[in-house]
């Protein structure tokens, strides 16, 4: 018959210290896999994004903004999680406001005009006050979290 392969086993007697041993790893290996999967269920820290950039804008001139900001931004050193949102109101004529928010707070407003040159230096500068920003509320949180602000709990 096609197929059907005969495999014979050496069916030899197995020390039972040996087989003590192979139980007690394998029981402590489900063990360990066990406590990782619960870790893992119960961790809510397991999803972290940073440094997220989100696009909210829909006219042309916005779209390029964007592209002109988000292409060439460099986060500052050790930046975390900050989440950088670009949003876009339409304005009088052609033109549209574009604000900046850095986790929910409102960093840059401007009025955007659908002239190249124009939002490519819009952007530059809109990065150099976003990226300021960062830094500075870096600062400040190093500094309310610094060696002064922490006592003894002695009144």
């Amino acid at each position: 018959m096609l197929g059907q392969v005969n495999i014979q086993v050496d069916t030899a007697a197995i020390d039972s210290l040996q087989k003590e041993r192979v139980e007690q790893y394998l029981q402590k290996l489900l063990d360990e896999a066990t406590i990782t999967a619960q870790k893992m269920l119960y961790n809510d820290d397991q999803l972290e994004i940073d440094e997220l950039m989100v696009n909210a804008t829909f006219s042309k001139a916005g779209n390029d903004f964007f592209y002109y900001y988000s292409n060439s931004f460099i986060w500052p050193e050790a930046a975390g999680d900050f989440i950088v949102e670009v949003t876009e109101r339409p304005f009088r004529l052609s033109n549209t406001q574009i604000t900046i928010k850095v986790n929910d707070l409102e960093v840059f407003k401007n009025m955007l005009q659908p002239r190249t040159s124009y939002l490519e230096e819009l952007a530059v500068y809109a990065q150099q006050v976003t990226a300021n920003y960062i830094i500075n509320y870096q600062q400040i949180m190093r500094e309310l979290d610094g060696d002064d602000r922490t006592g003894s709990g002695i009144y």
